[in-house]
């Protein structure tokens, strides 16, 4: 191609690029600037548990932490150095002097920016013609299937509810998701760029070392994707071996990538099973995959043109296409081991689906005239991208309705900023569950049950914050403040509504701070 051709396809999918950040910012636009009165925006607009437990990370960077600690429980327990990405982030916050959802979503923004642009380099792997390359691109960037058919649906289809697995839903989400993906495209595309023929060997070690550079800040930034894309190398080992062609370069770059996310994976696996806090929690993390077919409806008419898109490849092997092959048949078949996080072979999902779905629209149409291809291209697109559309809209909706889960009252905000410079960020926090689940990102203070997961014993414990809140009587608030070692009790509009005749006063608390509505109470021998 020529080199004014490569400049234009690249200013392409640079501005095509720039269009998808810019449509990701508009639903948190909406939330912070046409939020109700009252109300101040907690940063996070899809999955607020999960995004305020992101937010708490990196509150703990802030305060200066490289070791993690659960900020959702309140036993005391050694930190580990994991979570290291979000912490990262909490340490810039505090040294750019930027506030932590400003920080996390530029994070997005750059992650996601980077993810694509690796798609792009990847997709010149499989497809040597602009146009192919181009479609190719966008079904990537923003497909997804018929999830947006049953936005009521309990659960959700996979296009709404698993980042993971859709580009589009994790470039909306957070940032490590994006950038995990686009590690993961990077260790496939130096996989492809190795020469895997007779006779062939690479003429520099760049793509190990590339692959290499992938495979450890992989393992640091989501450990959980490294299991899948060493599994697909694996695979594509095992079939180079079996067609008896040259298997050692696909074998080096196995190595190249796993051997320096080992060391990660290993201290990981080490903490989790010796540190009694992180066990526990790993206990209750269980993420099991949807049923086939859910997945079958989230990739809609992506899922059927991959389907050819495998034919196509089984035709043309051994050809580049055999990498997203296996890929897909490798996240298949691990979404459905008996393990407890089985749905997290669904990482980076959307690339080989994608890439096989182009293929096998290029091959169903490849007998078509130019202008029927380029029409039955704008239509499936079309369609594929009304997830998309959706996820938009439903944050743009969230973000302008006053959502409990995703915004503070102005009055909690203030309080919990002042709780914080009180009390450095240590000591127990009491309040509700809704409200606890923002204490750890806007106080820095852990909190009796505040996360589903990230909460040890956490039915057992909001049953017990609830009924505390509810019809308890004194003495079980009394023993309930001295089992679970509070420090701190938050009464404000939340509380109020759950609570039956609570006096903090009479517990033996006393009042540090009243911001209007919300009173937070200490108890005695807090400063």
């Amino acid at each position: 191609m020529p080199e004014t051709g490569l400049r234009g396809d690249r200013r392409w999918a640079a501005l095509w690029i720039c269009a998808i950040l810019a449509l990701s910012v508009l639903p948190y636009l909406a939330a912070w600037l046409a939020a109700p009165d009252g109300l101040t925006f907690g940063g996070i607009l899809y999955n607020p548990l999960d995004g305020n437990s992101y937010l708490a990370k990196m509150r703990q960077g802030w305060q200066g932490d490289w070791l993690f600690h659960l900020p959702f429980t309140e036993e005391p327990h050694e930190g580990a150095f994991i979570f290291t990405f979000y912490l990262l982030l909490g340490h810039l916050a505090r040294v750019l002097n930027l506030s932590l959802p400003l920080v996390f979503h530029l994070a997005r923004l750059a992650a996601s920016a980077f993810m694509m642009a690796m798609f792009w380099r990847l997709l010149g792997r499989f497809f040597a013609d602009a146009a192919e390359r181009k479609r190719a691109f966008l079904l990537v960037a923003v497909g997804a299937g018929f999830g947006w058919l049953f936005p009521t649906a309990e659960p959700l289809f996979p296009d709404l509810w698993i980042p993971e697995a859709f580009t589009f839903y994790s470039v909306l989400s957070n940032p490590h998701f994006p950038l995990a993906v686009a590690l993961m495209a990077g260790v496939a595309e130096m996989a492809l760029a190795v020469p895997q023929g007779e006779g062939c060997r690479a003429r520099t070690s760049r793509p190990y070392v590339w692959a290499g550079v992938c495979g450890l800040a992989l393992a640091v930034v989501q450990p959980f994707a490294v299991p899948v894309i060493i599994a697909v190398l694996g695979a594509f080992v095992v079939l180079q071996v079996t067609r008896r062609l040259p298997w050692r370069p696909a074998f080096g770059m196995l190595l190249a990538a796993m051997v320096p996310a080992l060391p990660v994976l290993a201290y990981d696996w080490w903490v989790y099973g010796h540190n009694p806090a992180l066990a526990a929690w790993s206990a209750q993390n269980v993420t099991a995959s949807p049923p086939a077919w859910h997945w079958l409806v989230a990739y809609g008419l992506l899922a059927l043109l991959a389907c050819a898109g495998v034919y196509t490849a089984i035709r043309r092997s051994p050809s580049p296409l055999d990498l997203p092959a296996l890929w897909l048949f490798v996240a298949a078949a691990g979404m459905y081991v008996p393990f407890a996080l089985q749905r997290r072979f669904s990482m980076g999902l959307q690339i080989p689906v994608g890439v096989l779905a182009a293929a096998g629209l290029g091959a169903l149409t490849a007998k078509a005239r130019a202008g029927i291809r380029r029409w039955a291209f704008a239509l499936m697109l079309g369609v594929a991208s009304l997830s998309a559309a959706t996820l938009l809209m439903l944050g743009i909706v969230g973000g302008m309705s006053g959502e409990p889960r995703l915004f503070l009252a102005n009055d909690e905000a203030v309080a919990l900023a002042e709780l914080r410079g009180q009390s450095g960020g240590q000591g127990v926090v009491l309040a509700s569950p809704e409200l606890s689940a923002f204490v750890p990102a806007w106080a820095g203070n852990p909190v009796v049950y505040g996360h589903p997961y990230e909460t040890i014993r956490a039915e057992q414990k909001k049953a017990e914050v609830e009924r505390f809140f509810g019809d308890a009587d004194e003495g079980y608030r009394s023993r309930f403040l001295t089992e679970h070692g509070v420090e701190y009790l938050i009464f404000g509009p939340r509380e109020r509504a759950m609570a039956s005749g609570l006096s903090p006063e009479s517990l033996g608390m006393r009042l540090l701070l009243r911001q209007g509505e919300v009173e937070v109470w200490a108890a005695e021998g807090q400063p």
